[in-house]
């Protein structure tokens, strides 16, 4: 075994921002999905992410 091999851990602070990150990328997709749409057109990627950055923040901005 390598001595010199260190494991890296995550922070909590890494792992909120990660959650984060993981949540707004998840609802982004969910919502490119044509059944989020009302006329059940594909959505945008830019606009997706900024409304379920939005959504997460808790800023109620919608496209």
């Amino acid at each position: 075994m390598n001595s010199t091999a260190k494991k890296r851990r995550l922070t909590s602070f890494q792992i909120i921002i990660l959650g984060f990150l993981g949540v707004i990328f998840a609802g982004a997709l969910i919502l490119m999905l044509p059944i989020s749409s009302r006329s059940g057109i594909v959505t945008p990627f830019n606009q997706t992410l900024f409304t379920a950055t939005s959504a997460v923040c808790v800023t109620g901005l919608v496209v």
